[in-house]
């Protein structure tokens, strides 16, 4: 998770743009997944970045892309609700 999210909150454009596709399809609800199991895999997410904030908390060039996409993610979840939510 750690790679993944430095990826994404990394300066590289395009690997940034790699890892932000890689992220939403996992986030992506299939055909025949319920909503629990979004919810299972959002919570994952979060427990794992949570991990990653923990576990470098004195490292700025992990701390910072994990707040950028932290960030992004909430962006993500603001503009869905503002959405479908009408």
């Amino acid at each position: 998770m750690s790679g993944l999210v430095i990826s994404i909150g990394g300066l590289q454009d395009s690997l940034r743009k790699a890892s932000i596709s890689a992220l939403l399809k996992y986030l992506q609800p299939g055909e025949t997944e319920e909503s629990n199991d979004r919810r299972s895999r959002e919570h994952m997410l979060s427990a794992d970045m949570l991990w990653v904030l923990q576990q470098y908390k004195k490292c700025d060039r992990v701390i910072v892309p994990t707040l950028k996409v932290m960030g992004f993610l909430f962006f993500l979840k603001d503009m869905h609700f503002l959405c479908f939510n009408k």
